[in-house]
């Protein structure tokens, strides 16, 4: 074989050479990028999905005794994904001082459900008091110490604020009333709030009494419930016809009063108010409270 032929040979061989060193090195590329893209799949987050404060009475001091509920998320696109363990602080200031530490609570690990199913949660709770007429923020922390490596480690924190405020109690105000004439007397509502943060359970009426215009008639009553959560509006309540005259100021009082042991009113004295509708008008709602 002459020169020139072995040239072509050696040339090929060569170029055969290069391709197998160029293949080799784009499939270790490609299985370290895949090996890249596996590893950061099999990651998850963590976050706090909700942080709420659940009031759970009182102490002897008028301090209020609360619960801190913090409920943890753990998601990722990979079903494979897991936590392993990790912790949950949580700390408390009050008005504008630094963090105190609340408590802490372990978490044994999560695993992830993949992309079609909702990402599973886990619920640590932490119980304080807090003294009467103090503003206190609540802060809670997920893998406070740095345990779990996570897509994204800035949303592992959320605050909560509670004020510890109200009255003790059971407080029930009359705040409105609406009156519309119906034939010889009136159709009346009322609206009824507990202002104080104990709930009331006891049967609660309102009465509608006409006496300054119908001398003698003692008006008519009804219940209009039986449950007031502390705090807590209701209303339009009832629905009776109030005794009337056809034409002519109608002229009520109008009030309420709860009976049963469940529920006692600390301050009877804004349960009830005088109105008049004037002869001139059909309608009128009154806002009292």
């Amino acid at each position: 074989m002459n020169l020139r032929g072995w040239a072509i040979i050696l040339t090929a061989a060569v170029a055969l050479l290069l391709a197998a060193v160029g293949n080799g090195l784009m499939a270790q590329a490609t299985a370290q990028k895949t090996t890249e893209a596996e590893r950061v799949a099999v990651k998850g987050d963590l976050s706090v999905a909700s942080l709420e404060v659940v009031r759970l009475g009182f102490g002897a001091d008028g301090s209020h005794r609360v619960r801190l509920d913090a409920k943890i998320r753990f998601s990722s696109a990979a079903r494979s994904a897991s936590s392993g363990p990790f912790k949950v602080k949580a700390e408390y200031r009050d008005g504008l001082g630094v963090y105190r530490p609340l408590g802490e609570a372990g978490v044994a690990g999560m695993s992830a459900g993949g992309a079609t199913v909702a990402p599973p949660t886990e619920t640590r709770s932490f119980e304080t008091a807090v003294p009467n007429g103090v503003a206190r923020t609540f802060r809670v922390t997920v893998d406070s110490t740095g345990m779990v490596g996570e897509t994204n480690e800035l949303n592992n924190q959320a605050t909560k604020s509670y004020a510890a405020t109200g009255c003790r109690g059971v407080d029930l105000v009359l705040t409105r009333v609406e009156i519309e004439r119906s034939g010889g007397g009136a159709v009346v509502h009322v609206w009824v709030r507990n202002r104080c943060l104990d709930a009331c359970d006891g049967t609660v009426n309102y009465t509608v009494d006409p006496h300054e215009f119908i001398p003698g008639d003692r008006g008519v009553s009804q219940a209009i419930g039986w449950h007031f959560e502390g705090e807590t509006s209701y209303g339009p309540l009832g629905n009776m016809m109030a005794p009337g005259r056809a034409e002519g100021d109608l002229i009520y009082i109008i009030s309420i009063d709860v009976s049963g042991a469940g529920c006692v009113d600390s301050d009877p004295a804004n349960n009830s108010s005088r109105v008049v509708l004037p002869a001139s008008e059909t309608h009128k709602v009154f806002y009292l409270r």
